[in-house]
């Protein structure tokens, strides 16, 4: 569904005028299970720059600790999880006990459906991956073989991240930095 020659990588970094965080959170942490996965955004201009992708297979309270800890590194403007799942009890939790951005997202379509709804951004190279990350051959791969691959856990994430941006008309939305 998706061409390599799609796939923009960014060389420099420009400065960013927000951070966004997209989880796609799992239920159980065996590895026959789907993962939770988190990446993080730079956007500048109109771009969205991929600056981290994390991949996890992890129990609820040690998925809550990897998200805050994420948070505190990259300092999101707004952090994306799905309102379903696992991730409908940690936007609970996060919501009572800290000021982070939050939102929840909510998927109305099948994943297919979904991607071909973003894959056109993607080809007009508003999405610009890192020239060197230890990540991106396995997130590449998987997003080059959805709908094929035998996890989508961070095509999931990308997803809820460009839907969102679609949708919201991002460069009109400003989150409060708490």
């Amino acid at each position: 569904m998706l061409k390599r020659d799609w796939l923009k990588l960014q060389y420099t970094l420009p400065s960013f005028e927000r951070i966004v965080q997209s989880w796609d959170t799992a239920i159980k942490a065996q590895s026959h299970h789907d993962a939770s996965a988190c990446l993080t955004f730079g956007q500048s201009q109109g771009m969205s720059y991929l600056l981290d992708a994390q991949v996890m297979r992890l129990e609820y309270p040690d998925l809550k600790r990897a998200c805050l800890s994420l948070a505190h590194q990259f300092k999101p403007h707004a952090i994306l999880i799905e309102d379903k799942a696992s991730g409908q009890q940690l936007l609970q939790d996060l919501q009572r006990e800290t000021s982070l951005p939050l939102l929840a997202v909510s998927s109305h379509n099948n994943k297919v459906t979904r991607f071909a709804g973003i894959s056109a951004m993607i080809e007009a190279g508003r999405l610009s991956l890192p020239q060197h990350a230890p990540w991106l051959a396995a997130f590449e791969s998987e997003l080059l073989h959805f709908p094929h691959a035998k996890h989508d856990d961070q095509v999931d994430a990308l997803m809820h991240y460009l839907d969102f941006c679609r949708k919201n008309n991002f460069d009109k939305l400003t989150i409060r930095r708490l």
